[in-house]
Order: C-alpha cells, then structure tokens, then sequence
C-alpha cells in the first residue's frame, strides 16, 4: 500500500496545540512536515549497544498546566457526581492539572488526516445502543452473564461503574461492550477500579470493547517511593508491590477500540497466553507509567497489532517481554512527548535473565509518529527470531542512532524511510 497525503494545511485540533499536516503516512514521499531542519538525517540507522543512549536529556513538547478542563476533555469530569468515590474523584483532579488539550478533538483531527490519505483504518467504530443496557455494577455483571455471541452489551455514556472490590469481569466469546464515546462529544461511560492489584476485563475470544473510558488506581510513576523500596530491599521489595492491569487478554481474535486506557499502573492492556489476531486500535492511552513497568500495551508469547492509536504520559507505548512466539506491530501511531521512557520496547535475555539473546519474535513498526525526543524512540534489547522492521516511521528526535537502538545488532533489520528531527506539533 502506497499512501501519500494531499496537503490540507496547517490542522487547527484541540486546544493547547495545533497540529500541522501529518505524516502518518509515507511523509517521506510528501515533505509535508511541519518542521524540519535543514540537517535532518534521514534512512538507515546504525545499531547502537550504547545503554547510555536511554538516558539522554533534550527538550520536549508539554501538555501544559492548566488546572481546568473544559466540558469537551475526553476525560469525564467528576465535579458533582455523587456516583463516583473520593478516590477517583481525586485521581481525575490529579490527571487534570495536566490537560489543556481536548484529545477527542485530537483523535478526529488523526482520523481526518488519516482518511485524507485514504488509509485503511481511518473509520473508528461508533455504537450508540446495544441488545441490554447497563447502568451499574450489578446489572453488567448480570448482563455479562447472560451475554450470548454476537450481542452488545451497552453503558450509556452517563454511567460511572465501580468495580472496586470486584474480580475483573469476564466478557465471553464473541460478546461486544460498548459505549458511546465519540457520539456528540460523549467521553463514553467510565468504569473504574481503586484496588491497586486488579483490573476491570478479561474478554473471551472474539471480543470486543468499544467506546470505554477504563481508569485505573494509579496515573503516578511512583519514582520516590519505588527507588526507596529499591534501595532498601532490592528488586523483590521493589516487585512486591501490588500493580494493576486493565484489561488482560489471553483470548484470540480480541478488538479494543476507541476507549480511553489510563492510570493502570502495570500495563493498560496485555496480550499473553498466545492470544492472536488481538487488534488494539484508535484508543487514547495515558498516564500508564509506573516506575519500572508502565506499559500502555505489552505482550508476552502472544502477538497484538496497535494501529492509530494517541499515546501521552507513557513508560513504553508497546512492549514485549521478548520471549520467543512474542510479535508485535505498531502502526499510525502518535505518540506525544510526555513520556518517562522510549515509546516502542522489546526486552531481550539480558533482561530475563535466560541466557540467550532473543528479543521477541516479530517486531513491525512504521509510519507511527514519536514527538517524544528525551528518549529513544525504539529499543530493541537483543535480536528478534525474525529481522526487525522500523520503516517510514517520523521522529523528533534529530539524532538516528539516539532515537532507534537496536542493542543485537542490525544486520539482519530492516530499518529506512524514516525521518528525524521532524515535529507535526506546536504549541498555540
């Protein structure tokens, strides 16, 4: 698939930012960056075993800090609603001390510019009812149980769901959970956890869940608290600690698409078990950072495609534990600059301990944009079983062997078309 952009001009989106024409796509072939210095390397990018490159400091675009959020934020505000506890109450306060952006808004503007393109996955699925509406933790525990394939589990996008105190919900093969997210500005029904050890979804095979916004007990990477653990008890203090996944999936042929997955302290989503064929798409996934973890996806001995995604407040975008049968393929991504460490991962021996230096089995990542540049943009901490892909993907970051670290080497990788030193947004 050949896709170039028509230009379309400088794209007004949400406030706090205004994004230039995208290059989400092969902005290579276009030249329509927003910015690009006249020194700007492009194509291939040497390996690089330096670990000192993890570390680098340069500047980066911030969200901002205002300590309001208007009516439209994708992010429901809680002001007066009796319906939900102090404890979420107060970790939205604490999430929005960093929004001045309307990301919904940022999401569709993606979209369009994706659609402009005439890109495959620029339609997101709305679904404005279902077969049995829920409005509480009872009645979707109730209606998840009597769910057949092929029905539709609605929460209406007013409906603030606790599942604290709950076992994440089972949702059975073939079942589809929706909200309205997106649908005349809906931020879609919101359900939540304040138990740092749980999450909220386990879905069956040939699930779906659409339209969510799914909160979890932790939007904090915990960096004083954890290093302290660290120092006084070592890495089994450190990993004692109770963390949180959102939705675990070890079924195939799973979809998350169009939610909103943020404050999960582990990962917002994991892939393992062998599950294929799971498809996370046009989510905006956030605040996942915990020190050490942190991941808004990550897979082990399973594979997942992330497509179209808006990532912010991030340890790593995707990750992968990097045992062998663990693939990955990330794809029209943005991911923003606020960021704690590089945005695409793959553990490799060293880090398991294992005695090889296998780093997953296949790894794809293109025509994604990284405005993050303090960070790597892509580690790869030992050799995949197939070459790695990195291809047609945009980097801020200005430096290739700094912004792409492929610690096994690359030989055998499949790295050009790429573009760095380049930014598709501004401040206002």
């Amino acid at each position: 698939m050949s896709l170039t952009f028509a230009h379309f001009g400088t794209l007004e989106s949400a406030p706090g930012y205004r994004l230039c024409s995208l290059g989400l796509v092969v902005l290579i072939a276009t030249g329509l960056a927003c910015s690009s210095p006249s020194d700007s390397p492009s194509g291939d990018v040497p390996a690089s075993g330096d670990t000192q490159a993890l570390g680098f400091q340069s500047q980066a675009v911030q969200a901002g800090s205002a300590n309001t959020r208007d009516g439209n934020s994708s992010t429901p505000a809680y002001g007066g609603d009796t319906g939900v506890s102090a404890d979420a109450r107060e970790r939205d306060l604490e999430i929005s001390s960093y929004r001045t952006i309307d990301y919904l808004a940022f999401q569709q503007t993606i979209r369009g510019a994706l659609a402009s393109a005439g890109s495959d996955i620029a339609n997101v699925a709305s679904i404005p009812s279902g077969d049995v509406t829920a409005r509480t933790a009872e009645e979707l525990k109730s209606a998840l149980a009597a769910a057949k394939s092929g029905s539709v589990v609605f929460l209406p996008g007013t409906s603030r769901i606790d599942l604290t105190g709950h076992p994440a919900l089972r949702i059975p093969d073939g079942v589809t959970l929706a909200s309205d997210r997106g649908i005349g500005g809906s931020s879609g029904a919101l359900v939540y956890t304040n138990d740092s050890g749980n999450g909220v979804f386990l879905p069956g095979r040939g699930a779906r869940i659409v339209g969510l916004s799914l909160m979890g007990p932790d939007p904090s990477p915990r960096t004083y608290q954890l290093e302290r653990l660290r120092a006084e008890g070592g890495r089994e203090l450190y990993y004692a600690v109770p963390t949180a996944v959102g939705v675990r999936v070890e079924a195939s042929d799973v979809v998350i698409e169009n939610c909103e997955v943020w404050a999960w302290s582990r990962s917002g989503i994991e892939v393992v078990g062998g599950a294929t064929g799971v498809v996370v798409r046009h989510c905006f996934i956030h605040h996942n950072q915990r020190l050490g973890l942190g991941y808004g996806i990550y897979v082990d001995q399973a594979e997942v495609k992330a497509e179209a995604n808006l990532f912010d407040w991030y340890r790593h975008c995707v990750a992968g534990s990097g045992r062998p049968g663990t693939s990955y393929e990330a794809r029209f991504n943005f991911v923003l600059a606020n960021a704690s460490g590089h945005a695409f991962d793959m553990h490799g021996g060293k880090d398991r301990e294992d005695g090889t230096d296998v780093a997953g089995t296949r790894i794809r990542i293109h025509q994604n944009i990284v405005e993050a540049a303090q960070f790597p943009a892509v580690v790869i901490r030992g050799t995949p079983e197939q070459p790695v892909e990195i291809v047609e993907n945009q980097f801020r970051n200005p430096e290739p062997g700094r912004t792409i670290v492929l610690m096994g080497g690359s030989e055998s990788a499949r790295v050009h078309d790429n573009r760095f030193g380049v930014s598709s947004v501004r401040p206002k």
